[in-house]
């Protein structure tokens, strides 16, 4: 029988255990140490190193696809496909097969006709999909795991359809409100170089033939126009320079840790962006703790899944000073990472006993913000891109006809 290495707090006394305890799985060890008043922080199986190896073994096998061929859209896809094939009784290693059967990616169907043979034979689920990490995230097989534990695979995979289908929505959603404003600001760019290069030039000749005294606003177009035809290169030179000097401090650990922060405070963006993470962190932190893991596990697991390094950072940091006997609600206030109205829920879930309960009503409340908000940020782009784009072609035309106007009136 597996031994499992404990930490945990004595709910009466609040004081920290270490422990082990012998069960037949995880999810049997925590319900053991909840039965004897004990709220487990972290739990892990202690393997020999034997069985590491096998592990290692397992786990490496078949990691060789690539993402790029498996969309999110087909993980949701299959997600749905399997709770509704699930939650009629047919059994999960012929869910998968007939689910292999109505996918459209070639590459899914293969690793889904190959993982219903393994299931048959006697693998369990989770372990089949670990060996396919570049298409099923730790996340989602961990998630799968608990779901095979607790015996809920069913609500498993409707959980997960959720999730990443809330995703797959709001990126859509922030993709297609970003689309007008960015084309209208990049043909605006491109009519500026246009005129800049090959108009304007033409109309400074004519200028000064014409003998006329050119307004402050043709001065300023024609010197930028001299400058950018005579110094391109040195201009073309230094903004590859710029670009490639921000994307390598980017790639590096303090860099990602500044720009993840800098996407989260930019107005109008940074707002919705920071709340849309808030929704993705519940929903998750919900899925993986109601499916059994222990707090900590549970917090070390979002932290990982979150491409965000500044949230991964603060929540890594909870993690580990719950694990040392902090409570969740005092951890969380001092990172200064969650808004007043999460902190609320995880108060209250920590007081109550129903912390993913909370959480998820925190999930679904922020995610009905940020999905009014992306449909908002259309309207108020627009009409600000509008006046730009006005603004901008009102200078370039006093630029142009200021000098006709003051020869005719001559």
């Amino acid at each position: 029988m597996p031994i499992f290495e404990y930490k945990g707090r004595n709910r009466q006394t609040g004081t920290p255990v270490n422990d082990k305890i012998t069960a037949e799985s995880e999810k049997d060890a925590v319900k053991i140490l909840l039965d004897r008043g004990i709220t487990p922080l972290s739990l892990k199986e202690t393997v020999d190193k034997s069985n590491k190896n096998k592990l290692k073994t397992s786990s490496s096998a078949g990691g060789f696809f690539s993402l790029s061929n498996v969309s999110r859209k087909d993980i949701i896809i299959f997600c749905k496909q399997m709770h509704g094939l699930t939650h009629a009784g047919i059994p999960v290693n012929l869910a998968i097969l007939k689910s292999a059967e109505m996918v459209t990616n070639s590459q899914l169907r293969k690793v889904l006709n190959e993982i219903g043979d393994k299931v048959s034979a006697g693998m369990p689920l989770a372990k089949c999909l670990s060996q396919y990490p570049n298409i099923f995230s730790g996340l989602f097989t961990k998630t799968v795991e608990a779901g095979e534990m607790s015996g809920e695979l069913e609500e498993t995979f409707k959980e997960l359809s959720k999730y990443l289908d809330f995703e797959q929505q709001s990126s859509d959603r922030f993709k297609s409100a970003m689309r007008y404003p960015v084309i209208v600001m990049l043909t605006l760019i491109i009519a500026i170089v246009v005129l800049a290069v090959f108009v304007i030039p033409r109309f400074q000749m004519l200028y000064r033939s014409l003998g006329v005294t050119m307004p402050l606003p043709t001065r300023i177009i024609l010197g930028a126009s001299d400058f950018i035809v005579k110094e391109w290169k040195l201009i073309t030179g230094i903004l590859f320079c710029m670009y490639l000097s921000i994307k390598l401090y980017i790639s590096t650990k303090k860099g990602r840790y500044v720009w993840d922060y800098l996407l989260m405070s930019i107005p109008p963006i940074g707002s919705i962006v920071y709340r849309a993470y808030m929704a993705r962190l519940s929903r998750l932190f919900t899925i993986v703790f109601r499916s059994g893991l222990s707090l900590v596990d549970t917090l070390n697991m979002v932290a990982s899944a979150l491409d965000n390094s500044y949230i991964s950072y603060h929540m890594n940091k909870i993690a580990t000073e719950v694990s040392e006997g902090k409570t969740f609600t005092n951890s969380a206030a001092d990172s200064k990472l969650f808004p007043p109205f999460i902190m609320q829920m995880i108060q209250v879930g920590e007081q109550t006993g129903m912390l993913e309960e909370m959480l998820a009503y925190g999930a679904e409340h922020y995610e009905r913000e940020v999905d009014f908000d992306i449909q908002r940020l259309e309207d108020i782009l627009t009409p600000i891109t509008l006046v730009v784009l006005g603004a901008m072609l009102l200078v370039v035309a006093l630029g142009v006809f200021l000098p006709m106007w003051s020869a005719i009136q001559a």
